[in-house]
């Protein structure tokens, strides 16, 4: 049993975030206060949350990092530099295809200064790790595909009826 630093309740060690700097190898807050804690410094400051967010990411995995909350503010424009439409930090509601996605122009070099801009989580999940040269393929492919396609004659397609049988449209 722990006694959370934040809602003083007695609460079990399985109630706590691992954390090997501490004594009893656990972390001070309980799961549930650690969690409102942080939407809430989310919510005072998102480019404060974001530059630690992303920096102790960047930590884990070994990705270069030199980010700070005043670099990313002063490059949020709200606006999708892909598409021009407006995005926002948080969600707020608005599903993550309009969340600003911090997104790196060359993955090899990291989240560092001159290699990040916001863009729509939409965007950023077509872009992904996809080459220049790989997304004019798929740009080729989709346009003869719109080019190539036609409608389907009435008729000449198949209904399926409820016992699995199928007859023609008619």
């Amino acid at each position: 049993m722990k006694i959370c630093r934040l809602c003083k309740q007695h609460k079990s060690l399985s109630e706590f975030h691992n954390n090997s700097k501490k004594k009893d190898r656990r972390d001070d807050r309980c799961r549930v206060c650690r969690k409102h804690k942080a939407r809430a410094d989310y919510e005072a400051d998102p480019f404060k949350a974001l530059a630690r967010l992303k920096k102790s990411e960047c930590k884990k995995n070994g990705i270069d990092f030199n980010l700070d909350a005043e670099y990313l503010r002063a490059l949020w424009t709200g606006i999708c530099p892909i598409t021009g439409n407006p995005i926002t930090i948080g969600n707020k509601g608005m599903g993550s295809s309009k969340s600003a996605h911090l997104d790196r122009f060359n993955p090899d070099m990291g989240y560092v200064k001159g290699n990040v801009e916001y863009i729509s989580g939409r965007m950023n999940r077509i872009k992904y790790d996809a080459t220049v040269d790989e997304l004019e393929l798929i740009l080729k492919w989709m346009k003869q595909r719109q080019e190539g396609a036609t409608t389907i004659p009435k008729g000449s397609t198949s209904q399926a009826i409820g016992d699995g049988s199928a007859q023609p449209l008619h």
